[in-house]
């Protein structure tokens, strides 16, 4: 017949099944329609079937896939604890360009920066791009309203490439510092401490044991006097308005306070002649003087015993 075919085997002795007529033929192989914005997808059959994109996409007549806004579970990615980018519900980078990268050294663990990047510029320390700033040698970074600038130490110190810190010679007030009116220690410009060995204080008194008969008197010194026999303590030639010395008796034979040439000792209404002295009656006599002026004048502000004033 004319609307008969057979598929694979021969007509004769074969039975319906491996014939087909042109009407079931037609039936089976016309062109199939599709849905509007369907997709033909194998089923459990291995059937062809016509469906719509669900679930986390969804598809265009054009071909056009949009992916769902539950698609990707947006996350922040950090580096050592500071944010490096996010990715939102789509798998999108965003905020790259508020990207804080703060305190990473190179080579740490979880924490190199070093390498490429798809574009280093956008990672940024408070608004200053990676990749784009150059490090200047002796600058630093200082923070600026809500970011951090570049900038060189200036004023009353300088930095070098090295970390060392100078400071300049306006950066301290150079002084000198006193007690009573003797100098006790000087700053120079830099703050440092200087002079402080040859300090002064007046008013206050370094004791020493003598156990000699004769003593150079220094100012600002008392002195203990221990030798069984008479012993002489002399002033100094030089001494400055306010300094102090004193002697205080101990041995059976006494002391005697002498003055230089061109000085003198007032006790009271008492006074020495120039290159005078002082001198103790009692074992356990004491005296303390002042120098009233510089080098030549000194008077008696504390005394034990009877003095005489020679």
């Amino acid at each position: 017949s004319t609307d008969l075919m057979y598929f694979g085997q021969s007509p004769y002795g074969v039975g319906n099944d491996a014939a087909m007529t042109y009407a079931n033929f037609s039936a089976q192989f016309t062109l199939k329609t599709l849905t509007n914005t369907h997709i033909f997808v194998g089923n459990g059959s291995n059937v062809a079937t016509d469906v719509a994109m669900s679930g986390d996409a969804t598809i265009a007549n054009t071909g056009a896939l949009t992916l769902a806004n539950t698609a990707v579970t947006p996350a922040t990615y950090t580096v050592n604890g500071s944010n490096l980018f996010a990715v939102d519900s789509k798998g999108r980078l965003t905020s790259a360009s508020n990207v804080t990268v703060t305190a990473v050294p190179s080579g740490s663990a979880g924490g190199d920066l070093s390498g490429t990047y798809p574009n280093p510029t956008v990672a940024k320390i408070n608004g200053v791009a990676l990749g784009s700033t150059t490090a200047t040698a002796g600058n630093i970074l200082i923070g600026s309203g809500t970011q951090w600038v570049t900038n060189a130490v200036s004023g009353d110190a300088t930095l070098g490439s090295t970390g060392v810190l100078t400071l300049a010679n306006t950066a301290v007030v150079a002084a000198s510092y006193t007690v009573n009116g003797q100098a006790l220690f000087t700053v120079d410009s830099k703050g440092r401490l200087t002079s402080a060995s040859n300090a002064t204080v007046s008013g206050t008194l370094t004791w020493n044991d003598v156990s000699g008969t004769t003593q150079a008197a220094a100012v600002n010194n008392g002195y203990i006097i221990s030798n069984a026999s008479q012993t002489t303590v002399t002033l100094p030639a030089t001494a400055a308005e306010g300094s102090v010395f004193a002697v205080q008796g101990k041995g059976a034979a006494g002391w005697i306070l002498q003055a230089n040439t061109g000085q003198v000792i007032h006790l009271g209404s008492s006074a020495t002649s120039s290159a005078g002295s002082l001198t103790s009656t009692n074992l356990w006599d004491s005296v303390t003087i002042v120098c009233v002026t510089a080098n030549t004048t000194f008077a008696v502000t504390s005394v034990i015993g009877n003095l005489t004033v020679a």
